[in-house]
């Protein structure tokens, strides 16, 4: 499978039933698959961001693709632990779906912000001229897991730096 920019920047609610279970039982035959090291469900774990400990839990996010392994519109995926030893992935929490990172969630952080956590990410944007234009913007997670994205930049960057 050829990973065009189209293809790696498809929308995820444009990915059909048909090609997400296709990708899962593709995953679940391969050689590759780990029995004790965290790995995405499908397609690509990158970075680990917002390590951090909330609500009780040892919680981390990855950055993921989730179709394939290529980089492509990432979104966060969170684990939570007891131990530090076993994890359990409850769900991708920040998808690339406003006009401040619709062309993916980059690295970020968390904290404990009230009763809840605060991700701190670079949301990244791309123009009709494929030029990259990344913003520090934020969400909050309740103790539920429900993410409530805050709808604005949280840190400006001066206009002739990158």
């Amino acid at each position: 499978m050829e990973w065009t920019t189209e293809r790696r920047y498809r929308l995820y609610q444009d990915w059909t039933q048909e090609e997400i279970q296709h990708i899962k039982e593709n995953m679940a035959q391969s050689p590759w698959h780990t029995h004790y090291h965290v790995e995405p469900k499908t397609g690509l774990l990158n970075d680990p961001n917002g390590f951090s400990y909330f609500d009780g839990k040892w919680i981390v996010f990855y950055q993921n693709f989730p179709f394939g392994a290529a980089h492509g519109l990432k979104s966060w995926v969170q684990l939570e632990s007891d131990d530090l030893v076993h994890f359990r992935e409850t769900g991708v929490k920040v998808l690339p779906d406003t006009p401040l990172d619709s062309h993916g969630a980059y690295s970020g952080s968390a904290m404990q912000f009230g009763d809840n956590l605060f991700l701190f990410y670079t949301g990244n944007v791309r123009d009709e001229n494929w030029i990259r234009h990344p913003y520090q913007i934020g969400a909050l997670m309740d103790k539920d897991g429900n993410i409530t994205k805050i709808d604005k930049i949280l840190i400006d960057q001066p206009a002739d730096s990158t």
